[in-house]
């Protein structure tokens, strides 16, 4: 299950991309909850806008894992 989003506009600042992140790992909590599922190993991932080759470049991912697996929002808010 993925959740997926694009930013509207360049976010260069660290409070503003880990306040989204945050709402894209309640939307996974909500999504996982609905299916009756739960999340063993999240992920995210993030890289620069790649239609402005003149700007210089970035891509970054992590992934932990959920020991017990779980569809908590908080927890998963917490482990984003």
């Amino acid at each position: 299950m993925a959740v997926i989003r694009s930013f509207g506009t360049p976010i260069c600042d660290l409070e503003p991309m880990m306040g989204a992140l945050s709402q894209y790992a309640l939307r996974a909590a909500e999504k996982l909850l609905s299916h009756g599922l739960v999340a063993a190993w999240p992920s995210a991932f993030f890289h620069t806008n790649k239609h402005q080759p003149d700007q210089l470049q970035y891509g970054g991912s992590r992934m932990v894992t959920l020991h017990p697996m779980m569809s908590d929002s908080l927890e998963l808010i917490a482990a984003a």
